[in-house]
């Protein structure tokens, strides 16, 4: 059980290397060897988690931009409001799009390792649009400012303090957006492309040897598949649940808090391709409770067996748990006390739109978002 464990430790670290890296790579495990060899597939393992985190980070920026919709669009009974009142919408608005441009460049780039021949450089180049909107959020700021002050407005006598202020903010928002524009088209072409170019081939094979190295202990271990197994399975059911919550009212906030979840998902369905090059495992605990080859047994198997038995004599000390968690999946008018946690779980990856008189876990979370989006109309 100990070297087990260090297994599982060392196997945990390499795959948090990848995780923070977030390049891809060329590399495959062999099927009976156990030795790493590039190849495409590889590539594709290692960018998909880059991807799917850009895709993740773009969703979340889509949601902020359209909060600020709704604000911008939102009556407020107070007079003179009206204008600062859009420019804090437009604000909000344009730093979502800091976000959607920032998941943009790392899905086109970073999340493209293995097809994109340059993808550093086509990052970077995105990073120069998220200066660009950044500057644009720091000049819708500042008119903010300026017209919180305006004559009209609840706070106009502190006008001769925010004109100037918000005139300097939106200024520099001004400057800071033409650099961006400027970054982002000189990326692509001179000693700035060359540098990006060279990054590029470097970060190819030192993430080839590092997912190839994972692949290896994972197969090595016996750990690779039933851990990549797991994370397909967790990844599958919190994708459920954010289908389940953007089909769960039409509201637009619905539906980018769905898309928000259903990515995160993806994300963590992502992680399995660094931990094997071949078929997850259905079952996570299968070295655990598998018994090994060679006439070996499990190290759980004194547990494993008594679980097993438990149906059987009155004796056994685990006939009250393993009787309740056998008759969760029984009838809904069992007296088990795990029936409720059981049905919200099997409820929340179903349809959407649930029949009358079946409540899903996340209703709270879906008519909270509906109520948002109903006072906005």
């Amino acid at each position: 059980m100990q070297l087990l464990h260090k297994k599982s430790i060392m196997l945990t670290c390499i795959i948090a290397t990848l995780a923070l890296s977030g390049c891809g790579s060329n590399g495959s495990v062999g099927a009976n060897q156990g030795t790493a060899t590039p190849t495409a597939t590889t590539a594709s393992s290692a960018a998909a988690p880059a991807n799917q985190t850009g895709g993740t980070v773009s969703h979340t920026g889509t949601a902020v931009s359209d909060t600020g919709g709704i604000i911008s669009n939102t009556p407020v009974p107070v007079p003179g409001a009206a204008t600062p009142q859009k420019d804090l919408g437009n604000t909000v608005a344009s730093s979502g799009q800091i976000l959607s441009a920032l998941g943009a460049s790392v899905s086109i780039g970073l999340g493209q390792m293995g097809s994109n021949p340059n993808p550093v450089g086509t990052t970077v180049a995105g990073l120069g649009t998220v200066v660009s909107k950044t500057g644009i959020t720091i000049n819708n700021a500042g008119q903010l400012v300026t017209d919180t002050g305006a004559p009209g407005s609840p706070l106009a006598p502190f006008n001769p303090v925010t004109g100037p202020a918000g005139s300097g903010v939106s200024n520099a928002g001004v400057a800071i957006d033409s650099a961006g524009q400027l970054a982002a088209l000189s990326v692509g072409t001179g000693p700035v492309q060359q540098i990006t170019q060279s990054a590029s081939t470097a970060i190819i094979p030192l993430t080839t040897t590092l997912v190839s190295t994972t692949q290896t202990v994972g197969q090595t271990t016996g750990l690779g598949q039933p851990l990549a197994g797991g994370l397909n399975t967790v990844g599958a059911g919190i994708g459920n649940v954010g289908t389940q919550i953007a089909g769960g009212s039409s509201n637009v906030l619905a539906t980018d808090t769905g898309a928000i979840v259903t990515s995160a998902g993806g994300t963590v369905s992502s992680i399995s391709g660094l931990l094997t090059s071949g078929a997850a495992s259905s079952n996570p605990l299968s070295p655990l409770t598998s018994p090994g080859t060679g006439g070996s047994t499990s190290p759980l198997a004194p547990i494993t067996g008594a679980l097993t038995n438990a149906s059987g004599s009155g004796s056994n000390p685990l006939a009250p748990i393993t009787s309740a968690l056998t008759t969760a999946t029984g009838s809904a008018s069992t007296s088990n006390p795990l029936t409720p946690v059981i049905s919200g779980l099997t409820n929340a990856g179903g349809s959407a739109s649930s029949s009358v008189g079946t409540s899903s876990p996340i209703t709270p979370v879906t008519g909270l978002l509906g109520t948002l989006g109903a006072k906005t109309h």
